[in-house]
């Protein structure tokens, strides 16, 4: 490692333009942008959070949350649990 540390959002803004499909809208990029703000990689949000944001219904919002998900840029809940999980089994395999 070289020693090049950067910050969650930094990070977060990184793999927004890496991952996201270019046909998003610069609208819809500033809004994920201001999601990640709110929430950052510490909290969790439901849809009712991004249709408030976005100020959309919740047939939109659960739109943006799929493409959030397909894009690698969240991750599910139940997807946290299951890598949780895995880890802690890796760790018990290996007596740590």
């Amino acid at each position: 490692m070289s020693g090049n540390v950067v910050s969650d959002e930094d990070y977060f803004v990184i793999k927004l333009h890496k991952n996201l499909p270019m046909n998003v809208t610069k609208n819809t990029h500033d809004k994920i942008q201001k999601l990640f703000d709110k929430f950052s990689y510490q909290y969790d949000f439901k849809w009712e959070d991004v249709a408030e944001l976005f100020n959309v219904k919740k047939s939109r919002a659960s739109e943006i949350v799929a493409l959030l998900l397909n894009s690698n840029l969240i991750e599910s809940s139940i997807q946290q649990n299951i890598n949780l999980k895995n880890k802690k089994q890796m760790l018990g395999a290996v007596g740590l």
